[in-house]
């Protein structure tokens, strides 16, 4: 082949080569066509190298255009001929790696970014995410470590919410001297608390084991209007259950006069159960007053109260008066308290370790009739006792004061019966109560009560025989 034609493989080599390679398969095709016309021409390429893969016989056809030897591309990759996929080396581009850690912000804490769940110290984008990053610290990691997050915080991250996270937890676990550690480093902040934070600081010392815990809570509880609020139902009932832990009982007492009083101190559900189960636990004659007495004035705010009673026109006026009357002295966040069934079951346990008298018994009765509108035949038989209506079913106009009950409540009744050893009305109130309510199904805990009602029915019928 003489020179010219040698010229004009090799620009159409280079022609071909200039272009994007290998994107076409026609390209990688063509390129292998000429490198053999090369190849024959030049004779400086021997035949075995024509097996070679297209990129490889490309730069192989180079060396010999350019008169240099082949073999001083050896680095270039061998590719099989059956390969799908011809990607040249240079090409070829390594993923970079993502580095979030070093890119991430995080809180102005000691080394940071060596700790233990690290990603829960990173800098949080704003309040809402600081509460979620410090109720994992706190599942998670020690408590020391949650209050410094939260006190190296940014000012613009800085929230009461927070910081109640941490007093939540103290008030949890009984850590009285780190929630005053809390409280003033929240009030270093410029954090005014709130009704949330104060519960918290009086909850703390119900766990504490420190001997002076009730006159800290009293402490707590005085301050309340120095920081510019008036009681709430859960101050008083915070307060209410560190009297209990402690077994202070004439404090709770007194206490529960204020509740019973004026309405300076406001109560809500969590208040009258605690209450309850405050009277519950005394020895003393004076306790079922104080049961018949919370349940008067919780009987007073509920809003059919006055529609279940059997009274005449005029009477039923001259209560409406008077209810109406005691009501302006109640706040309104006591009003039309609803009654659950947590209420119901302290309420009968108390009634049933307190009672004295038949008349507690029907104390008991009528009560359960206006929360259910059950009446078995035992409670109509008290009823003409102490000269009341004797009845089976409420009518179909009023509501009961409990609108879903559960079993719970029904254990308590069975306890009330069990307590007054009034066997036979306890088995009454149970086949009564499932044929009221079908939805509900007994547990383990009622079966066996009901087992022992009726173990008691039979012992006392073999001793009347």
């Amino acid at each position: 082949m003489n020179s010219w034609a040698k010229q004009c493989l090799v620009s159409n080599l280079q022609i071909i080569e200039s272009r994007t390679f290998p994107t076409f398969l026609r390209q990688q095709h063509a390129a292998v066509q000429l490198r053999r016309n090369l190849c024959i021409a030049t004779h400086k390429i021997t035949p075995r190298s024509l097996d070679h893969s297209p990129c490889q016989s490309l730069i192989l056809s180079r060396s010999a255009a350019s008169n240099a030897q082949p073999h001083c591309y050896t680095n270039t990759r061998s590719f099989s001929s059956s390969s799908k996929k011809i990607v040249a080396d240079d090409q070829k581009q390594k993923p970079k790696k993502r580095q979030t850690w070093s890119r991430r912000k995080f809180v102005n804490i000691e080394a940071a970014e060596t700790r233990p769940n690290k990603h829960l110290y990173t800098m949080p984008r704003d309040a809402y995410g600081a509460s979620d990053r410090v109720k994992e610290l706190l599942r998670v990691s020690k408590l020391s470590d949650s209050i410094e997050f939260v006190n190296c915080l940014p000012a613009r991250l800085q929230s009461t919410v927070v910081w109640n996270q941490l007093l939540g937890y103290c008030a949890q676990h009984g850590r009285s001297t780190a929630a005053k550690t809390i409280f003033a480093k929240m009030r270093k902040h410029g954090l005014e608390p709130t009704d949330t934070t104060l519960t918290y600081m009086i909850s703390t010392f119900g766990k504490s084991t420190s001997a002076d815990a009730v006159a800290q809570a009293e402490a707590w509880f005085n301050s309340i209007k120095f920081y510019g609020m008036e009681p709430s139902p859960y101050h008083v009932t915070a307060l209410l259950q560190v009297y209990q832990k402690a077994h202070d009982n004439n404090k709770a007492l007194n206490l529960i006069d204020e509740i019973l009083g004026d309405g300076s101190y406001p109560a809500d559900a969590a208040t009258y159960t605690t209450a309850f189960q405050v009277c519950g636990a005394l020895k003393e004659d004076r306790a079922i007053q104080y049961v018949r007495n919370l349940w008067s004035k919780l009987m007073k705010q509920q809003p059919h109260y006055l529609q279940q009673t059997q009274l005449s026109g005029l009477a039923l006026k001259a209560a409406y008066i008077s209810e109406q009357e005691d009501a302006l002295k109640v706040k309104a966040q006591q009003e039309n308290l609803k009654i659950d069934n947590g209420i119901v079951v302290s309420f009968l346990n108390a009634l049933g370790r307190t009672a004295r008298t038949k008349e507690d018994v029907w104390f008991g009765v009528d009560a359960i009739d206006r929360l259910y509108f059950l009446r078995v035949p035992e409670g109509n038989k008290l009823a003409r006792r102490f000269g009341q209506d004797v009845r089976q079913d409420r009518p179909a106009t009023m509501t009961p004061l409990v609108d879903s009950p559960n079993v719970a409540a029904l254990n308590a009744i069975l306890i009330f019966c069990m307590y007054r050893r009034q066997y036979e009305m306890g088995d009454q109130y149970y086949h009564a109560f499932f044929k009221r309510f079908p939805h509900l199904q007994p547990d383990d805990r009622l079966d066996s009560l009901h087992q022992r009602i009726k173990d008691e029915l039979e012992r006392v019928e073999k001793q009347k025989a």
